[in-house]
């Protein structure tokens, strides 16, 4: 499996707290309501998948496939293979979490995380940064976002954005994202519109 590889204080008088994980029953607006059903990627993408598609300032597609994609997470893997080390898998700490989608020709989404991350649905918010980093995403978001596209052009976090991680425990973890991105560098009026999900087994267990 191949796994690829902020928000600083604002300095107005309207501080936007850091990025924090909340339970999708707080964050997400009643389905009804809304006129849309969220549900799980494990509906519609067989288990080991993701697609992603790109709209805007450039235009691409993709579905991730095993062997180009899935995810690590520290708590997946066993105290005996921690110990061996230097192996397939290696010791990796629990805080350790990376989901990625790529495909050949420098295709990749990769999210990994800032911090520990909680085994159980939630929301991760993406910023812009502000300061030295105003090029890039936050670093004090608790997730980061990695995208590159044809030739290895890469792109970072334009405005903000979210995944939603809609089931996660110990077989596997699936999710949505939705974010503007933009080139890397302070390019924030060249943007496009990311989107896509995921459904990655444990495939450690």
């Amino acid at each position: 499996m191949a796994v690829a590889c902020s928000e600083n204080p604002s300095t107005s008088s309207t501080t936007r707290p850091l990025s924090t994980v909340e339970e999708i029953g707080v964050e997400l607006p009643d389905p009804a309501a809304a006129g849309t059903v969220v549900t799980s990627p494990t509906a519609t993408l067989p288990a080991g998948t993701c697609t992603v598609t790109i709209t805007g300032a450039m235009t691409a597609t993709w579905e991730g496939l095993p062997g180009s994609a899935g995810a690590t997470y520290g708590p997946w893997i066993s105290a005996e293979q921690q110990e061996a080390g230097g192996g397939s898998v290696g010791a990796v700490p629990d805080s350790y979490f990376v989901a990625n989608c790529s495909v050949s020709g420098g295709r990749a989404v990769t999210f990994s995380a800032n911090g520990s991350i909680p085994q159980h649905p939630a929301v991760y918010r993406f910023h812009r940064g502000t300061g030295s980093a105003a090029g890039g995403q936050s670093a004090d978001d608790l997730l980061q976002v990695h995208i590159s596209t044809d030739g290895g052009t890469l792109w970072t976090v334009a405005k903000e954005g979210k995944l939603t991680i809609t089931a996660f425990d110990g077989k596997h973890v699936a999710g949505q994202f939705d974010l503007d991105i933009a080139p890397v560098g302070d390019h924030p009026a060249t943007t496009a519109h990311l989107s896509g999900s995921f459904d990655f087994t444990n495939t450690t267990g």
